[in-house]
C-alpha cells in the first residue's frame, strides 16, 4: 500500500534514533541529560538521541499499520482467525529473533564480553552493565529466550536486553487483532480503543502503559478511513503537521529543560495518570503531524527514509551485539594511544556502519524467508497488505 510507505519511512528513521541513542549512552555518557534522553548540551537536537521517543513511536506505528493491513483480511471465524495471527506474529518476530541470539553467542565466543572495560574507559555505567556479572551464555538459554523469554517472559533476556520491546510488540499486537476482529464497526471500535487505551496506560505497569499505544494506533487507523482530504487545506494542512513535528522534536527538549513543570503537565493531557507522559504526546503530535503533513511524507517515502524502514527491525535487534564487541573492541584498542574523543567517533562511525551492514544483509536471508515461513504457518488466507505491513517489528 502505497500509503502507508511514508509510515514505513518514519520507523526507519526511529530505529536509526534509537542506534544513536546507544552509541551516546556508550561512547558519550556526558551528553545524557538527568530527564530522561534530554540532554542539556544537544537542546533542541535531543531528538536525534532519544531513544525512548522513537521506540514510543514504534508501537503507534504497528497499531496503525497492522490495523490497516487487517482491513484487508479475509477473516471470516474471529476465533480462529485471532489464533492464526498470533502464530504468524510469533513467527515473523521470533525467527529473526533467534537469528540474531546465535550472532551474540558466535560473537561471545570469539571476543568475550567486553561491556565491563569498555564502561570503565568511557565512564558509562549503561554498558558496564548490560550483562550480569561473568555472564556467558549458551546456545539452548539463548534459543528459550528467544523463543519464549522475549515474548512471555519475566524479566527481559540477558543476552540482548533491547528484547524488553518485544514483550510490549507481541501483547500489543494480539490487542490489535482483537479489537480489529471482534470490534469491526468505526465508530464502535474508536471507544474500545479509548476504553482499553485508558484502562492500559491507568495502572503502574510499564508493560501495560506501552501496550495503549497500540489501541492509540488502531484509534488512527479509523481516523484516517473517516478523514478526507480537500487539497483546497493542503497547504494549511502541511504547515501544521511540520508545525506539530517540530513542536515534538525541537520544541519541546528546550521547554522541558527550562519549564519541567509546565511541560509535565502538559504531557499529562495526553497520558493523566503521568505513567508514559511526555511519550505518549511527543509520539502523537510526531506522528499526527506526519500523517497531516504532504512534505513529510514525500520524505519518508524517499529511498533513503524507505531504505532505512526496510532493514530497521533488523538494525535494532543486531547493533547491540555489535556495540559491545565490535565496537568496544575497537574503542579499547585505539583508547591505548588515542585520545577519547576520537576513538569514541571512530568506533561510534565503525558500529553504525557495521549495523547498517549487517541489518541488510539480514534482511534479506534472515527476515525475508521468516516472513515467507509465518505467512505459510498461518492458517489464514490474507490478501496482500503490502510490506510495510508485513515487515512491521
Amino acid at each position: 500500500m502505497r500509503r502507508l510507505h511514508y509510515f514505513d519511512g518514519l520507523r526507519g528513521w526511529a530505529a536509526l534514533v534509537v542506534v544513536l541513542h546507544h552509541l551516546e549512552l556508550t561512547f558519550a555518557p556526558e551528553l545524557q541529560g538527568k530527564r530522561d534522553a534530554i540532554s542539556p548540551i544537544l537542546g533542541p537536537f535531543s531528538f536525534l538521541v532519544d531513544g525512548p521517543l522513537a521506540v514510543a513511536i514504534f508501537f503507534i506505528l504497528s497499531g496503525i499499520v497492522l490495523a490497516e493491513g487487517l482491513r484487508k483480511a479475509d477473516i471470516q471465524n474471529p476465533i480462529s482467525g485471532l489464533t492464526s495471527l498470533i502464530v504468524k506474529r510469533w513467527l515473523r518476530l521470533g525467527l529473526p529473533i533467534v537469528a540474531a541470539g546465535i550472532l551474540v553467542l558466535t560473537l561471545f565466543a570469539l571476543l568475550g564480553d567486553r561491556t565491563v572495560e569498555t564502561g570503565r574507559l568511557t565512564g558509562s555505567g549503561w554498558i558496564r552493565d548490560l550483562f550480569p556479572p561473568g555472564y556467558h551464555p549458551n546456545l539452548l538459554e539463548i534459543l528459550h529466550e528467544a523463543i519464549f523469554g522475549a515474548f512471555i517472559g519475566p524479566s527481559t533476556p540477558l543476552h540482548d536486553p533491547i528484547l524488553w520491546t518485544i514483550r510490549v510488540e507481541f501483547l500489543g499486537s494480539i490487542l490489535v487483532f482483537a479489537l480489529c476482529l471482534f470490534v469491526r464497526s468505526g465508530f464502535a471500535r474508536l471507544t474500545a480503543c479509548a476504553l482499553s487505551g485508558a484502562a492500559l496506560i491507568a495502572p503502574p505497569a510499564w508493560l501495560l502503559n506501552f501496550c495503549a499505544l497500540f489501541a492509540i494506533g488502531v484509534a488512527i487507523s479509523d481516523l484516517r478511513q473517516l478523514s478526507t482530504r480537500d487539497e483546497r487545506y493542503r497547504i494549511p494542512s502541511d504547515i501544521a503537521g511540520l508545525g506539530m513535528i517540530f513542536l515534538a522534536t525541537c520544541v519541546y527538549p528546550v521547554l522541558d529543560l527550562h519549564l519541567p513543570t509546565l511541560m509535565q503537565r502538559l504531557g499529562e493531557i495526553a497520558d493523566p495518570a503521568g505513567h508514559l507522559s511526555q511519550w505518549t504526546a511527543r509520539s502523537l503530535l510526531i506522528v499526527g503531524g506526519v500523517i497531516l503533513s504532504r512534505s513529510a511524507q514525500d520524505f519518508l517515502a524517499r529511498p533513503i527514509s524507505l531504505y532505512l524502514g526496510r532493514v530497521s527491525f533488523g538494525l535494532y535487534l543486531l547493533h547491540i551485539p555489535l556495540l559491545w564487541s565490535v565496537g568496544g573492541s575497537a574503542y579499547i584498542a585505539m583508547s591505548r594511544s588515542w585520545p577519547h574523543w576520537l576513538a569514541a567517533i571512530i568506533a561510534g562511525l565503525l558500529v553504525l556502519v557495521g549495523s547498517m551492514l549487517a541489518a541488510t544483509v539480514f534482511h534479506r536471508l534472515v527476515e525475508r524467508p521468516a516472513i515467507r515461513i509465518a505467512a505459510k504457518a498461518s492458517s489464514l488466507r490474507l490478501y496482500p497488505i503490502g510490506k510495510s505491513a508485513d515487515r512491521l517489528s
